[in-house]
């Protein structure tokens, strides 16, 4: 490949979280959902934001949102996706696939908060042979985290108590469109 950086055709806008913890699902999908907007459409409007929270949010856990519930938020705004699945080779594989045909993928990581280790969602935009690029909603001490470099090393470890990390499910999510709705 020759390291040569690949990324979405499509511009995928960037959003920093609002709270400090549990809305990057939700903001991960507006994301999503405003890359696959028509030039003149409005964005993600704050009410659908807000209700994503809502319908997402899980008042057991502290803050975040599960994996089996970001397909909900999917599924408000009609969108097309699928679970990327199989051993991590052919996970990161399909995440290659899927940016090169033009379709972000929502991961589930995990991070370092204030001292914690959290589930936390971002949105792949790109990568190279070395590296996955992701919008980060995470608000941090640190330069813009619209197209932030991750290393595949670092990611794929199963475990780290100071960087981000996949994890042992290694959860992707491919959205690839949006159905139309017959009025």
């Amino acid at each position: 490949m020759g390291n040569k950086a690949v990324f979405l055709r499509r511009e995928v806008p960037f959003y920093y979280q609002n709270r400090v913890h549990g809305t990057c699902g939700p903001l991960s999908i507006c994301m999503i959902v405003d890359a696959f907007r028509k030039p003149g459409q409005p964005g993600v409007s704050f009410t659908d934001y807000e209700y994503l929270i809502r319908k997402l949010m899980d008042s057991n856990i502290t803050g975040g949102v599960p994996n089996n519930k970001i397909p909900l938020g999917l599924d408000y705004f009609n969108a097309n996706y699928e679970l990327i699945e199989g051993d991590t080779s052919t996970r990161l594989q399909k995440i290659r696939h899927a940016v090169g045909k033009d379709c972000p993928v929502i991961l589930n990581v995990i991070d370092s908060f204030a001292g914690r280790r959290r589930g936390h969602y971002v949105v792949v935009v790109g990568y190279d042979d070395e590296h996955l690029f992701i919008n980060d909603p995470y608000r941090r001490d640190e330069p813009l985290n619209e197209h932030k470099k991750i290393s595949l090393v670092q990611l794929c470890k199963k475990n780290s108590r100071t960087s981000m990390v996949w994890g042992k499910r290694q959860w992707a999510l491919k959205v690839t469109g949006f159905r139309r709705v017959k009025k």
